[in-house]
């Protein structure tokens, strides 16, 4: 059992949080809305997805799945006994048609404040090429104090209407980092799933 925090409680990180926990892991997955907290907590989901509210009950009831707020408070205590920390944070696209960070970046200032031993940070919101180390930059800026981690990029292909299925079987794990251990140890993380080699 290996424990994960989740940032971010829409589509991919909804997903992502409670297909983890149905692996065996303890997750605990964070939002900045206090909204979709409570909904969760009241065993709410708050998007629809075939077969996710079945998981969620599942793994609430086992006590491998908690959630709670983003805030710094939030994140020390869910970071305390995390070995990896998934940014599944939004990236709408800006009225240049890029990618809007702002949700990413602020997602890396607030892990670098709270974290107090060595994590894992992995990418997972749909983010452009270059961002793993832009996000390793802006952790390293806003720590208080030098603490060691690696940033992983694991994109996710997870379709609407069988996101599920697709986490459990997916036709692919893409995973990128400077940092060969923590690509390995990511990919640990994924070596129940029945993926093609």
């Amino acid at each position: 059992m290996r424990n994960i925090t989740v940032i971010g409680v829409g589509y991919v990180g909804l997903v992502t949080a409670t297909a983890f926990a149905d692996l065996g892991n303890r997750v605990m997955a964070l939002d900045v809305n206090p909204q979709k907290i409570t909904m969760l907590g009241s065993g709410k989901i708050p998007i629809y997805e075939p077969g996710l509210q079945e998981v969620v009950d599942r793994n609430v009831n086992a006590q491998r799945l908690s959630f709670g707020l983003a805030n710094d408070e939030g994140m020390r205590n869910a970071l305390r006994q995390a070995e990896f920390v998934f940014i599944c944070v939004g990236t709408p696209q800006g009225v240049d048609g890029e990618a809007d960070l702002q949700y990413v970046r602020a997602a890396a200032e607030t892990i670098a404040r709270t974290m107090e031993h060595p994590l894992i940070i992995i990418n997972k919101s749909t983010v452009p090429v270059g961002t793993g180390d832009w996000v390793a930059n802006i952790v390293r800026e806003s720590q208080p104090h030098p603490i060691d981690f690696s940033v992983v990029s694991c994109p996710e292909f997870l379709r609407e209407g069988s996101a599920v299925r697709d986490f459990f079987q997916p036709d692919r794990i893409v995973l990128g980092s400077t940092d060969r251990r923590a690509a390995d140890e990511v990919a640990q993380l994924h070596l129940s799933l029945r993926a093609p080699s």
